[in-house]
């Protein structure tokens, strides 16, 4: 056949048009949900948390995974440019937690991805006026179905021209419509859906050697039957319309088993005459009924009862209608819904140490009561850090506590009464109290971390100490985190 004239022979196209004659059709993925910045905006909130991986695009996962940022580095965190030690995406969060609005939604493609933002605006101007503003950023994936993903956070200024610069000084263009994007699937060979054409008895050759003499065809078959010793079949090949029929007639035959499969209908196999239907036979009856049929052929194989297990499970991945009762389940069924359940239980314990985390801040202003001196406010800290790595490193020693205050029980909490024995003894009753506070708190921490407990929840202690500085103007910041966290 002549490729560079496919239109002179009209006998020649396929039935079914090739597919890399049709244009591939253009992706328009769906707008973002609203609820996709409602339940991300409480994970970006310092002190930031570990974030759910079911919320992050797979670029950002991947960099996370393998190029893990420092912990104290909540910029690295969340945008894959070089981090700058004033951490101005960290304060641009920071000012989120008194409020904010959001902008319309608008999306962009660089040709091969699309992507969406909104903008967040802090409400009242924040700490840092009305310029901080943070722009949240969204990455649309096909692949595997997995949607629209957390790509970072953006800051406008340099960002945007490093980006234009990125671009070839083009930059991306924003709008308020999703953009359509071009559809990668590679296309098939233009003769692939000849293979499968209906029409069995088309002149056209696959091989150039092919004969449709009928009288031919015959005879080459016969030199196989023929059964002389001195009989060698001819190393021509065999007939391509042949070969294409027989494929046609098996599909057929498993279409309609496959029919019948579906419509409720079972085959039964009668093999030793008796009536008997395999299909309501356990794996070892069933080797014994085959082997019984075949077993008074010379040379016939034994089937056991694994055979048949193996036969019948490979039956069951053609249709689920082929799967036995005593089949063993696949070890892979619910995995799916296995990993969707770990995923929602790792954010659970990550939102509950964000909470005892702010419980912890709010434990240390407590303790910190009214000093304003700095030494004193070292002195303070020292003390804070000695009771967090006692508490972390021990077990919690319910006795001294209780005799310390007077009789009060562990872990009442703050506002506890004072006894008489406490004033006489001269305890300090801030540190007795952080200490009943760090211990109740380090059994709820255990709860939430699966590795290295008191090594995280010193670091909390730690986390706390350094977020509630009031040369930081955090102690604000710290009590409206911590309703926020309670509300």
């Amino acid at each position: 056949m002549d490729l560079s004239h496919p239109a002179s022979d009209p006998s020649s196209q396929p039935s079914q048009p090739s597919s890399s004659s049709q244009p591939s059709k253009p992706l328009r993925p769906p707008p973002l949900p609203p609820h996709h910045l409602t339940d991300l905006v409480p994970h970006l909130l310092p002190p930031l948390p570990p974030l759910p991986t079911h919320l992050l695009s797979t670029p950002l996962i991947q960099r996370l995974t393998y190029l893990p940022p420092s912990p104290n580095d909540i910029d690295a965190h969340l945008s894959p440019l070089p981090s700058d030690p004033s951490q101005p995406i960290a304060h641009a969060l920071n000012s989120l937690a008194h409020g904010y609005t959001m902008d319309p939604t608008e999306y962009t493609s660089d040709g091969e991805s699309v992507f969406a933002r909104r903008v967040v605006r802090p409400v009242g101007g924040g700490y840092g006026g009305p310029t901080d503003i943070a722009e949240l950023r969204w990455l649309y994936e096909d692949k595997d179905e997995r949607g629209w993903g957390f790509y970072g956070v953006h800051l406008p200024g340099p960002e945007e021209d490093l980006a234009a610069v990125a671009d070839g000084g083009k930059g991306l263009k924003w709008a308020s419509r999703v953009p359509e994007i071009p559809s990668h699937e590679p296309p098939a060979a233009e003769d692939y859906w000849a293979g499968f054409s209906s029409s069995s008895d088309s002149p056209v050759e696959d091989d150039e050697h092919a004969s449709h003499d009928p009288q031919a065809e015959d005879d080459y078959w016969a030199r196989y039957s023929a059964g002389a010793p001195s009989a060698q079949p001819s190393t021509r090949p065999t007939p391509s319309h042949s070969r294409r029929q027989s494929r046609l007639n098996a599909s057929a035959s498993a279409n309609a088993t496959t029919s019948d499969i579906d419509a409720g209908g079972t085959t039964d196999i009668d093999a030793t005459g008796a009536g008997q239907s395999l299909t309501h036979l356990d794996a070892k009856g069933l080797a014994e009924t085959i082997s019984a049929a075949v077993g008074q052929a010379p040379g016939t194989i034994q089937i056991d009862e694994n055979t048949v297990k193996r036969v019948t499970e490979a039956l069951a991945t053609l249709h689920p209608s082929l799967a036995s009762s005593w089949a063993e389940p696949s070890p892979w069924q619910g995995a799916g819904s296995s990993q969707r359940a770990e995923e929602k239980l790792q954010a659970t314990k990550g939102r509950l140490r964000m909470k005892l985390g702010s419980l912890l801040r709010a434990a240390w202003l407590t303790y910190l009561g009214n000093v304003t001196m700095d030494d004193e406010i070292e002195e303070r800290a020292m003390r804070w850090l000695r009771l967090g790595r006692e508490v972390a490193s021990a077990p919690v020693s319910t006795q001294s506590i209780s005799d310390d205050v007077g009789g009060a029980a562990p872990g009442a909490g703050f506002g506890v009464g004072v006894g008489v024995g406490a004033a006489e003894a001269n305890v300090d009753l801030s540190e007795v109290l952080a200490r009943t506070k760090m211990e109740t708190l380090k059994e709820m921490w255990a709860a939430a971390e699966d590795d290295h407990p008191s090594e995280e929840f010193y670091r909390a202690v730690e986390q706390a100490l350094k977020a509630s500085r009031p040369e930081v103007r955090d102690r604000r910041y710290s009590a409206e985190q911590q309703s926020y966290w309670e509300s």
